[in-house]
């Protein structure tokens, strides 16, 4: 059994193990689990440092206040003018096929009827996709048309954006999904 003295290191020998071996062995020990402890702390400053940007990211992007636009955009074509059609195939992907039709709506007094309107017409299937859903009287007026389809044994999809329905009521999601909606968010 070998005796430690904190300040000067005096190593006395109290067995037969010879005290240049205990010392190297000990030595060594010590060098590896000061690496070890370097090495541990490297990895903990690393994980800190991504940890607090991502936590930084998400606050930005989530504190941020709503945009708007403050340019007025040029409307090159009318509506009822052809290349505004193929224009609007380019921008959308596929062309828009002859006896569909386009009407400008304004604002959400516009907007808001004419969506309800339809999703209350459907037949067949609804494919709902909008990056705010909103809370509050036109949020439930949504959730309840949506959700009356369902039951009528229309095909109802809803896909919310994240971020822009984070304010929406559990409440609506949870009654869209009793009724048969199928809500991905």
């Amino acid at each position: 059994m070998l005796l430690w003295r904190k300040r000067p290191t005096y190593l006395f020998q109290l067995d037969a193990v010879p005290a240049a071996r205990l010392a190297n062995s000990t030595l060594a020990i010590l060098i590896l689990s000061q690496h070890m402890l370097t090495k541990k702390r490297i990895l903990i400053i690393i994980a800190t440092v991504l940890i607090t940007g991502v936590v930084v990211l998400l606050v930005l992007n989530l504190s941020v206040g709503e945009n708007k636009v403050t340019r007025r955009i040029a409307n090159l074509y009318a509506i009822d003018d052809p290349q505004f059609l193929l224009t609007m195939g380019v921008l959308l992907g596929p062309a828009i096929k002859g006896g569909n039709q386009a009407k400008a709506l304004v604002n959400g007094d516009e907007i808001f009827p004419a969506m309800l309107t339809a999703i209350q017409q459907a037949k067949r299937t609804i494919a709902f996709e909008t990056y705010i859903y909103w809370s509050g009287e036109i949020g439930q007026q949504f959730e309840a048309a949506l959700s009356e389809r369902a039951r009528a044994g229309v095909k109802v999809h809803v896909l919310l954006d994240w971020v822009g329905s984070g304010k929406i009521k559990e409440s609506y999601l949870q009654d869209m999904k009793e009724a048969g909606v199928q809500v991905y968010r």
